[in-house]
């Protein structure tokens, strides 16, 4: 497993599990005594940029496996080669980045898009990858491809357009990969877009409202300003049964995180779009990060220091049915 260290100085760490008496591979403690569960350190090398936010990996042929890696403030994308098998399978097959594909232009929020920020990376129909970039409002578009023996990154520009100040912050494809639902962290929408895998790129098909009724219409001009009210913001989308679900973080009012379901079935594709359901308001601050996991939906509350717990298909309400303490939570990725 990888995980970033998202400072100034960015970072990648492999890791990990150290196998019980059960399992395949030594038994015993680990390095410094850890015991069987624990996580073990196997490197870490430079991310390629400032604040790495997300990472995915890829296979090509020729070329083995390699980590992208999106460095949000510097607005990179870094490839770091991997070992693809044996003993150091899952480990770095250097010591840093390959290659680092930087981001060009701006948007109209001064406060967050005076420069591009990768926010996000995802593969997509067609073979390429996609950066989300929230500080340019775009969707950029890679081609991973092999050359001497390693993952190579082919830019082949820019894949959609947003709308001035949208701030695209993490995409998901349909599951017959006619479709990407993009959040928009700055204008409270998630954006419908048509994709064409043989030209590799997006067409808008409708928009979403995220936010309550009463909360008023993003202006870049005064978004983010000294004494400007602080809107909500949506962050991660998840694909399940039929609907996208996307979490929203919320200002320091009471019941203002949320979590969205979005009908996403025949009407994805209709003029208007998508459509929203009733939001659940839920019990703690900050849902970085979510995953649908055997019934329920694991939400990630960072604010909160607690990973929760809730029945899916979430109504205007409701309690945890599982909880757990975890400082600062920002991702659930389901094991197995």
């Amino acid at each position: 497993m990888h995980a970033v260290g998202e400072a100034s100085d960015g970072t990648v760490s492999a890791l990990r599990v150290v196998p019980g008496p059960d399992g395949a591979g030594p038994e015993g403690a680990g390095p410094d005594g850890a015991g069987p569960g624990a996580l073990e350190h196997l490197a870490t090398v430079p991310s390629g940029g400032a604040d790495p936010c997300h990472l995915v990996r890829v296979d090509v042929p020729g070329g083995g496996a390699a980590l992208l890696v999106a460095n949000y403030s510097s607005g990179s994308l870094a490839v770091l080669p991997l070992v693809a098998d044996g003993p150091a399978a899952g480990t770095f097959a250097t010591d840093g980045p390959t290659q680092v594909l930087a981001g060009t232009g701006t948007g109209p929020r001064a406060d967050r898009q005076e420069a591009p920020h990768a926010h996000f990376v995802a593969p997509a129909p067609g073979g390429v990858v996609l950066v989300v970039d929230l500080g340019t409002d775009r969707l950029r578009r890679l081609r991973p491809t092999a050359r001497d023996g390693r993952v190579h990154l082919v830019d082949e520009g820019v894949a959609a357009t947003l709308p001035p100040g949208t701030g695209p912050r993490h995409l998901a494809v349909t599951p017959d990969g006619g479709h990407l639902l993009v959040v928009g962290e700055l204008d409270g929408r998630l954006h419908v877009l048509a994709w064409d895998a043989a030209t590799a790129t997006a067409s808008p098909r409708g928009v979403v409202p995220l936010l309550p009724d009463d909360v008023p219409a993003a202006d870049p001009a005064a978004d983010g300003a000294p004494g400007a009210p602080r809107r909500p913001l949506p962050a991660h989308v998840t694909l399940h049964g039929g609907r996208a679900l996307v979490g929203v973080r919320g200002t320091d009012a009471p019941g203002t995180d949320r979590m969205v379901p979005v009908e996403v079935g025949a009407g994805v594709g209709g003029p208007a779009g998508a459509v929203a359901g009733t939001a659940a308001v839920l019990p703690g601050a900050w849902p970085r990060h979510h995953a649908v996991v055997g019934g329920h939906v694991v939400v990630a509350l960072q604010r909160s220091d607690r990973v929760v717990a809730l029945p899916d298909g979430p109504g205007a309400s409701v309690g945890p049915d599982a909880e757990v303490a975890i400082p600062a939570p920002a991702c659930v990725v389901p094991a197995g």
